[in-house]
């Protein structure tokens, strides 16, 4: 069974997936989550072509699925270096922020929603407010210099 809501962290979606076991491709879709699995947070790469996982009966996975160039800038990696990798969040970032994290999202009823606390209390300030504006915000909106 899968599930997807709208995250309150803009650009986001949160996800949720109760295996039926067995193998499963996840097609490459550019972006990068944040999977809450095992009791561990996994950080999952963009992918460049399917990836191949395997389950079991009954494994739960909460993610948070951000749009493309989100997560490298919460991380602070870049996201080719994640390219087709699974790699848990603490060979990302330090010891002590995986660890406090890890305390607050097993005690949490809601992963979903501590997996989106969590990059919200990572997000650098708004482009905007930084007193510049990202040429892919303008080129993505749709909103060019374009005169009737």
């Amino acid at each position: 069974m899968y599930t997807e809501r709208r995250s309150v962290f803009p650009g986001a979606v949160v996800w949720q997936k109760t295996a039926a076991g067995g193998d499963a491709a996840i097609l490459p879709d550019g972006c990068m989550d944040l999977i809450w699995m095992n009791g561990d947070v996994v950080v999952a790469g963009p992918d460049s072509r399917p990836y191949l996982t395997r389950s079991r009966d009954g494994d739960r996975y909460v993610g948070l699925r951000c749009s493309p160039g989100t997560l490298p800038d919460l991380l602070g990696t870049p996201a080719e270096e994640l390219t087709n990798l699974r790699v848990p969040l603490a060979e990302v970032l330090t010891d002590r922020v995986t660890t406090e994290f890890l305390g607050r999202i097993a005690d949490d009823a809601d992963p979903g929603r501590a997996l989106e606390e969590f990059a919200r209390s990572r997000s650098p300030a708004p482009r905007a407010a930084a007193g510049r504006q990202d040429p892919r915000d303008r080129a993505t909106s749709g909103a060019a210099d374009v005169r009737p």
